[in-house]
C-alpha cells in the first residue's frame, strides 16, 4: 500500500491501467482488467454494429472484441500501430449477459487499443473533474507525465454497446472507486498487477 505523507491524512492509492487509443490516454480500475493479448484473428459476427469487430477464442470461450476508437469516441489513428494489443475487461453489465462470456463476476469483453502503457498508482488528491468535451463514459482526470490522463467508467462504457443512452447517474468518483467510504472495486492481487506491469512494460 502506498501512502502520500505530503498531505494532512493518509490517502489511499488506487492501480489503474493506462492505455492509448489514438491521441487519448485512458486509465481502468485493474479490477477490471483480466488479460492483455497480442493482436489475433477474429471471427466476424454478422449483423454487428461496427464497433465490434468479431469474436476471437480464449481457452475455449468466445470472447466478443470491439474497437476502442469506436466505444470511446475518439478518431483512431490513420494507421495501425505495431503495439495494439487487447485488454480483456470483466464488467457487471447484465444486458451483455446473453450475448457474451460472462463469469460469476461479470461478462468479458476485449477492446482493441494502440498500445498498453503500465500499471499505475493515482491518489484521490490528483483526480480532477473530466474535461467538459469529453464523452459521458469519461468520468475523472489526471496529469502524468505530460498528458492528460482519462478515467474511464468501463462499465458504462461498455454497456453502450447495447444502449447508447445509458448514462453513469452517479458520483464520478464512486464510479472509479475513488470517493471516501465507498465499497472497494475488486482489485487484482499483488502477483495478477506484476503480471500486469509486466505484460505493459
Amino acid at each position: 500500500m502506498d501512502w502520500d505523507k505530503t498531505e494532512e491524512h493518509y490517502e489511499e492509492s488506487r492501480a489503474f491501467l493506462t492505455f492509448d487509443v489514438g491521441q487519448a490516454v485512458f486509465a481502468v480500475d485493474v479490477g477490471h482488467v483480466r488479460e492483455i493479448l497480442d493482436p489475433q484473428p477474429t471471427t466476424p459476427i454478422p449483423g454487428a454494429r461496427h464497433r465490434v469487430l468479431g469474436m476471437i477464442d480464449l481457452r475455449g470461450n468466445s470472447i466478443t472484441t470491439v474497437d476502442g476508437a469506436d466505444v470511446f469516441d475518439v478518431p483512431p489513428p490513420p494507421d495501425a500501430s505495431a503495439n495494439q494489443r487487447l485488454v480483456v475487461f470483466e464488467v457487471a453489465t447484465p444486458q451483455l449477459a446473453d450475448t457474451a462470456t460472462t463469469t460469476p463476476a461479470g461478462t468479458l469483453l476485449a477492446v482493441r487499443v494502440d498500445r498498453v502503457r503500465a500499471v499505475e498508482d493515482f491518489l484521490p488528491s490528483q483526480i480532477d473533474a473530466a474535461p467538459e468535451q469529453a464523452g459521458s463514459q469519461v468520468v475523472a482526470s489526471s496529469r502524468r507525465d505530460g498528458d492528460t490522463v482519462l478515467f474511464l467508467d468501463i462499465t458504462q462504457a461498455l454497456g453502450r454497446l447495447v444502449d447508447p443512452g445509458q448514462r453513469a447517474g452517479c458520483d464520478p468518483l464512486a464510479s472509479i472507486g475513488m470517493q471516501a467510504g465507498a465499497p472497494r472495486t475488486p482489485t487484482l492481487s499483488e502477483a495478477e498487477a506484476e503480471t500486469l506491469q509486466e505484460v505493459a512494460g
